[in-house]
């Protein structure tokens, strides 16, 4: 069978590997050039390429399962498995940049037997009545039995798909990358990516990855317009060391900056259907559902999608695929997305001052945040938090989580200024940058 698949981001790359070694033809159709020789990538197109990430576990259990010689890759390529529990078999995830993640899928695909690279832009999807019969390029139609619309946030078909929900994540932020120097160790870890403090105004988080490469992500509210001004270089070294674990990692004996500062948005929260009107036309990832990028679940779930996929293709006939991949996507990826818009709401009212009101329904975030108090929830949590289930399955300890807020416990966060005294500290650093220039 004729494969195309429009976008060679991880999602579109682990679908055309998987079609692929099922036997069938498979095109990737994409404008961006790809790494250049010294394994740079601009990606300009893909606002969040260079923000930090980490790879939640079906990640990693995915291509361990469907992909293992791309894992072995990754790890050859430095990327780090995260285990918990003392246990090897369970993995919570994988640290490694973007960058190399894609770069590694990117060379896999590029050597692959059937998977072809078509360099350029996909214009639309050629339809006859209501079946695919391939994709317009600027000078031909590609034909195609199946066409994957793996083109991400932009979604080439989304006017072929109903929207089922959009809204602001309300998040901005501000990273920056780190090397730690040869021989130095890492500095303190709290969780999987490496170290979190989450303030009630920002969060401060600390991306381990691979090599020696890290980066600090500090996220606001995107009205917090003080905040903001974390951007500039100046500010963001006069500031971020007030955060005393961020300090440890970014003193200079032990790391040094790999660039300046780089501003992003959390985007939107999405999700749209299928195509069900049309036969031969699937889409996945980023495509169907985007969600705030603090949660980590965009690439898993498109790496999730794309395995769901090939099952689908390989069990079920044309006329079905579209109704199969639709039935999964309810069951197993909107429920992401509903869970990241009540989480999103939720966490920036508790930042604009509303206290937590435990008589009422808790979001997921809270729910999952009492197995710190009460170690038992976490046999539930734990599955959650490893994406092995959705939310539905933290309904029996919810009435404990509201005994425990009930109860005044909070969570606990690691020594770092208030948000009132990191502004107090950007504003400073801001004034001082000015009379600096008069």
């Amino acid at each position: 069978m004729d494969v195309a698949v429009i976008g060679a981001g991880p999602t579109g790359l682990t679908a055309a590997l998987l079609l692929a070694r099922r036997g069938h033809h498979v095109s990737v159709i994409e404008s961006d050039p790809g790494p250049d020789e010294s394994g740079g990538w601009a990606r300009s197109g893909v606002y969040q390429f260079h923000q930090p990430h980490l790879m939640r576990a079906p990640t990693v259990t995915r291509l361990e399962r469907l992909l293992p010689d791309v894992l072995a890759q990754l790890l050859e390529a430095g990327a780090q498995k995260v285990c918990g529990r003392g246990d090897p078999g369970y993995v919570v995830g994988m640290r490694i940049r973007r960058v190399t993640f894609d770069r590694v899928l990117y060379a896999a695909a590029s050597v692959e037997p059937g998977v072809r690279h078509i360099s350029g832009r996909a214009l639309g999807v050629e339809i006859d009545g209501a079946d695919v019969r391939g994709v317009r390029l600027r000078d031909r139609v590609l034909p195609a039995d199946l066409v994957v619309d793996a083109t991400g946030r932009s979604g080439l078909t989304t006017a072929l798909r109903a929207q089922a929900g959009d809204s602001s994540c309300g998040f901005s932020y501000v990273s920056r990358a780190y090397r730690l120097r040869d021989g130095a160790d890492p500095g303190p870890i709290n969780v999987p990516p490496g170290f979190a403090v989450f303030q009630d105004g920002y969060f401060s988080i600390v991306f381990l990855q691979e090599n020696g490469w890290f980066q600090v992500q500090i996220v606001r509210a995107t009205t917090d317009n003080a905040l903001a001004e974390l951007r500039h270089e100046t500010v963001w070294d006069a500031v971020v060391p007030e955060i005393p674990a961020v300090a440890e990692w970014i003193d200079p004996a032990r790391s040094a900056a790999m660039g300046p500062p780089n501003a992003g948005n959390a985007g939107r929260n999405t999700y749209r259907h299928q195509a069900v009107a049309v036969t031969g036309l699937l889409a996945i990832g980023d495509a169907v559902c985007t969600t705030n990028p603090m949660g980590a679940r965009g690439i898993s779930l498109g790496i999730s999608g794309a395995a769901a996929l090939a099952d689908i293709v390989a069990e079920h006939d044309r006329p079905r695929w579209t109704s199969e991949l639709e039935r999964w996507c309810e069951s197993d990826v909107r429920p992401w997305f509903e869970d990241q818009v009540e989480s999103d709401a939720a966490m920036l009212r508790r930042w604009a001052g509303e206290p937590i009101d435990p008589t009422g329904r808790l979001p997921v975030d809270l729910v999952a945040a009492t197995a710190q108090a009460d170690p038992r929830i976490m046999r539930v949590v734990g599955p959650y938090n490893l994406m092995a289930t959705t939310s539905a399955a933290l309904d029996p300890v919810r009435e404990r989580a509201r005994e425990i807020f009930a109860g005044g416990w909070r969570q606990t966060v690691p020594e770092s200024p208030t948000h009132g005294a990191l502004v107090r500290y950007v504003t400073a650093a801001t004034q001082a940058a000015v009379s600096a220039m008069d």
